[in-house]
């Protein structure tokens, strides 16, 4: 048996509309992926677009997020998860949810349950005999007697069910498996003789109905079959599905049972089928912090479970409750503890009144995941969670901030310190008082420990209403370091702030409404600020602001020089698509060209939406790494499903430099670190100093028309002198730090590295013991 989708599987995100489409901001999922910690890992695949890169190994340029697992619903029950699936094992049975997300009112269920195997009329099991269940990671079974075993395995095509024979049976005729199907679903005609149930015009699951036969094995003459037996020499025949509106029996013909060998495996095929609109609200949206991504799935509008992953790992269950909603989650690294704080709401719908929960992943990634804890559970609404880790590595820093919007208060924050029996709660601190909502926080408070938080305020009057930012900066036990404060308005209704920083200086991002907007033509600019520890704002910045372009919904990642900002936009009338570039933060112009990001080609063009971008430097301080991931969601123009998807990126291209050779004497080079590119204020030469060395010096040349070198012996010598430096002669390095200046980009330096007294003499018009180093020209590049 085996859970099939017609369409790609659906994950949903939340906390703002498709672009394009009225700007109301929603709250039915979030998808928080972790900051990579490794930067090793990272592929040096290099895409024609500039920034991005390639994350697998296999060269793809994005990654879809999706996998399978398995873990315990907050009842106690087992359960297999898998894009778009959730299986709940419930004794002696199991139950079948496919993901139909709000156009479902409730969760729609197919329950199954095995009654009893004969072979021509005689009995070989029957449900009387008590069976146990047994899991094994993303595989499980249920142990029958006379050795009939029932098996069930999470796959990325769904839920694979089977049933194996040990031994030949002494009866002879049709093996026929029965069980009893329990569902609020219709029964509705299925292609190749199967059978299905669905909640019309949303979706539902198929059995036996064969949609793709390369997904499935085929028959021994070619054909796909609904019921497909197999041997253990891998000879397979067709079998037939029976339903009498209570019942389904599996029946494999009598010739087969008799000259198989065994074990004999009996594998019907079951599928999931859905069919919901492009006009359906199914979001799908990312976040970050190092290895870990989490994200909700919607089952029906009131049912929502989170589920985490880390990289190359199977799925984790972090929230299953089987008729609530479990939404919205956020996670933060905690470096120190090893471990991650998640946060998320819940309540019994998306409109009603919603609690926050949390709970932590101690030590390595991969292990598991903590008991839940009641964060804020007030008779008031709370949602909106995000989480801003701790990315030191030193003293007693084992706790994240979690903040959260609560109706008629304001921005709550509280300290939640990783341990294995869920979140250790610190005190509950007001930060913003009144009508706020969406808050974001920085996602480390960089080595002093110091976040930016910000929100949107809500004004009622005058019609149809407005939203401003406050923001704050607040020290790792919630002490304000700078009071809340209004950003100083430019334009209208700023909404969808994001927040990036290194714990001295801040990154605030939000999009804002032009007076051209309109409900039917909806436009949005990217607005920044630069924000200084006492609050202050430092510069503001259009980072996209372009007549008749929604763009909205930004993010922003803090990567060392420069700050990364994604957006997503949509000219009226098009597919939305996801935009980004960089500021430099010494200057904070934008300092990259602007790039589009895009999955695998599709016919009609696929939209792409809700950007989340994650950096290299927030998990660890030392990387020389200047990028991180982007996560972002592709979905389907015709189906209307979504995916999350996934993609590294360097602030730093197009650069280049150029070994021009021409050293002579005693064989010492020049060399660069880092790169030289507009906003790097890190960038050096690097020279291997020969001995008995006393006298060093550098030559650098970045006139726009450099002369040709002067040769002398084998020596090619830069001797066009734009700049002459002495540098100490045991040093061996010299720094030149690249300003933030989009003007530079082109602009070619040609340095050469001299040193004497040496023992060789290569050029004896220039004296006895004296040394050149090759000659480097490096383009400055964004």
């Amino acid at each position: 048996m085996k859970v099939h989708f017609l369409r790609p599987p659906i994950v949903f995100i939340a906390l703002s509309a498709v672009p394009g489409f009225a700007q109301e901001r929603r709250a039915t999922g979030f998808v928080e992926a972790d900051y990579r910690v490794e930067a090793g890992l990272r592929e040096e695949v290099w895409t024609e677009q500039a920034l991005l890169e390639a994350r697998d190994g296999d060269g793809a340029v994005a990654s879809p997020m999706y996998g399978v697992g398995s873990g315990t619903t907050a009842g106690g029950r087992p359960v297999l998860i898998g894009p778009g699936y959730r299986l709940v094992f419930d004794e002696p049975g199991i139950a079948f949810h496919p993901a139909l997300g709000p156009a479902a009112p409730v969760t729609q269920e197919l329950a199954y349950e095995l009654l009893d195997v004969r072979v021509g009329g005689v009995e070989l099991f029957s449900a009387t005999d008590e069976a146990q269940l047994r899991l094994d990671g993303i595989r499980a079974h249920y142990e029958h007697a006379g050795g009939v075993r029932e098996c069930y395995e999470a796959t990325l095509a769904g839920v694979e069910q089977s049933f194996v024979f040990p031994e030949r049976p002494l009866a002879q005729g049709d093996l026929v498996v029965r069980g009893r199907l329990r569902t609020n679903m219709l029964a509705v005609e299925a292609p190749g003789g199967g059978l299905a149930f669905e909640l019309t015009g949303v979706g539902g699951v198929t059995i036996g109905a064969v949609f793709d036969t390369d997904s499935y094995a085929a028959s021994a003459e070619g054909e796909p079959s609904a019921v497909l037996g197999i041997d253990a020499e891998g000879t397979t025949a067709r079998g037939t599905i029976r339903f009498d509106g209570n019942h389904v029996e599996y029946v494999l013909p009598a010739s087969f049972v008799a000259e198989a060998a065994y074990p004999l495996v009996l594998d019907p095929l079951i599928g999931a089928d859905v069919q919901v609109s492009d006009s359906s609200e199914r979001d799908d949206r990312a976040d970050a912090a190092a290895t870990l991504c989490v994200w909700d799935v919607g089952y029906s509008a009131i049912d929502y479970d989170v589920y985490a992953r880390w990289e190359s790992t199977s799925i984790h269950v972090v929230r299953a409750t089987e008729g609530m909603t479990s939404q919205a989650p956020a996670v933060g690294l905690v470096k120190r503890a090893n471990g991650y704080v998640i946060a998320w709401q819940e309540g019994p719908s998306p409109t009603s009144a919603l609690d926050v929960l949390a709970a932590t992943v101690p030590g390595p990634a991969g292990q598991f995941v903590s008991p839940s804890v009641l964060v804020a559970g007030s008779v008031r609404d709370e949602r909106s969670p995000a989480v801003g880790g701790d990315s030191r590595d030193c003293c007693f820093y084992e706790s994240a901030l979690i903040v959260w919007a609560e109706e008629g208060e304001g921005i709550q924050a509280v300290q939640a310190e990783v341990s294995a029996a869920g979140p250790l709660l610190g005190t509950t601190t007001l930060l913003f008082g009144g009508d706020f909502r969406d808050p974001t926080i920085t996602k480390s408070g960089g080595e002093p420990g110091r976040y930016l938080i910000a929100a949107e305020k809500w004004f009622a009057t005058p019609a149809p209403g407005d939203h401003d930012l406050h923001y704050g900066v607040y020290s790792s036990n919630l002490t304000p370091v700078s009071f809340e404060r209004a950003m100083v308005s430019i334009g209208t209704d700023e909404q969808g702030p994001s927040a990036a920083g290194d714990g001295t200086t801040f990154t605030l991002v939000w999009d804002v409404a032009q007076a051209d907007a309109s409900p039917l033509f909806p436009d949005r600019d990217i607005l920044a600020a630069q924000i200084g520890l006492d609050g202050t704002i430092l510069n503001t910045q259009v980072v996209k602001g372009e007549v008749g372009i929604d763009e909205c919904t930004p993010s922003a990642a803090w990567a060392g020089y420069r700050t990364a900002v994604a957006w997503v936009e949509a000219p009226n009338g098009s597919v939305t698509k996801v935009g980004m570039t960089t500021l430099c933060n010494d200057t904070f112009e934008v300092c990259s060209p602007l790039n589009f990001i895009d999955g695998p080609a599709t016919s009609p063009p696929t939209p792409n939406y809700y950007p989340v971008l994650t950096s290299d430097k927030i998990a660890n301080h030392e990387t020389i790494s200047e990028g991180g991931s982007i996560y972002w969601t592709r979905g389907s123009a015709i189906t209307g499903s979504q995916s999350i998807f996934r993609q590294n990126y360097e602030s730093y291209e197009p650069w280049s430099f150029t070994n021009l050779g021409g050293g002579c004497g005693d064989g010492f080079n020049i060399t660069i670190a880092g790169p030289p590119a507009i906003g790097y204020e890190d960038f050096w030469w690097l020279v291997e100093v020969p001995p008995p060395t006393t006298v060093s010096m550098i030559v650098m040349n970045a006139k726009p028309n450099a002369g040709p070198p002067f040769s002398c012996g084998p020596c090619e010598l830069q001797l066009d002198v734009g700049m002459l430096q002495a540098i100490p002669s045991s040093s061996g390095f010299f720094s030149t730090p690249i300003p933030g200046n989009p003007g530079l980009v082109g602009l070619e330096v040609t340095v050469q590295f001299f040193a004497s007294p040496t023992v060789a003499m290569p050029c004896p018009a220039l004296g006895s013991g004296f040394s050149a180093s090759n000659r480097i020209r490096a383009t400055v590049g964004y």
